[in-house]
């Protein structure tokens, strides 16, 4: 286990309410998700970025400066889907070389999502589980858990009425349940909310 500490920066509108570049650069390890964005939103996300953890998503975006550490986390439903040509089709997702990168075992997902008891987990919750397991100190900062709006954000007032009416993004998760489940952790101390450092 690692001694250092580690914020995971969650994409929700949430994370503009509040200023914390100068918190958020200052831990041992940043961790972003998916397709974040840092320009135009440094106040708010800070600039620095260690490691990118994301779910060979669809629509996934390499970030414009790759961080040292990138660490795909699909759910085990698509790790059997794919099993035979896995590593190609994770390299094609994520637009990089296969040994370039970290891909999380299918035994290492389906414990996470088992402990969650959930069978197909947000990017940011496979992330929280991860810390939690590589990281003595786990802050999380940004989660909305797609629950009062399904917008990121980044995502232009277009990009929003899009996901939320058109597409009806972030059905495929219980968020609901994934929100209490992060609230226990947070009860039970396992992970701090970065509001509170």
């Amino acid at each position: 286990m690692n001694n250092e500490s580690i914020v995971v920066i969650g994409n929700g509108e949430s994370i503009l309410k509040k200023r914390l570049q100068a918190k958020i650069d200052s831990f041992d390890k940043v961790l972003r998700i998916n397709n974040y964005i840092i320009n135009d939103f440094e106040l708010f996300v800070g600039t620095k970025t260690d490691i990118w953890f994301n779910g060979a998503n669809s629509k996934l975006v390499s970030p414009k400066i790759m961080p040292k550490q990138v660490i795909v986390a699909p759910p085990s439903e698509i790790i059997i889907k794919h099993q035979e040509n896995l590593n190609d089709y994770i390299a094609r997702r994520v637009g990089q070389d296969y040994n370039n990168l970290t891909l999380l075992t299918l035994e290492e997902v389906k414990k996470y999502e088992t402990e969650v008891c959930s069978n197909r987990l947000t990017t940011g919750l496979y992330a929280i589980k991860w810390a939690l397991n590589n990281f003595e100190k786990v802050y999380i900062h940004g989660f909305d858990f797609f629950i009062n709006s399904k917008a990121h954000y980044y995502d232009s007032k277009l990009m929003n009425f899009v996901n939320n009416k058109i597409l009806n993004k972030g059905h495929k998760h219980n968020n609901e349940h994934e929100r209490d489940y992060v609230e226990k952790l947070i009860t039970n101390k396992e992970i701090i909310l970065l509001n509170d450092k």
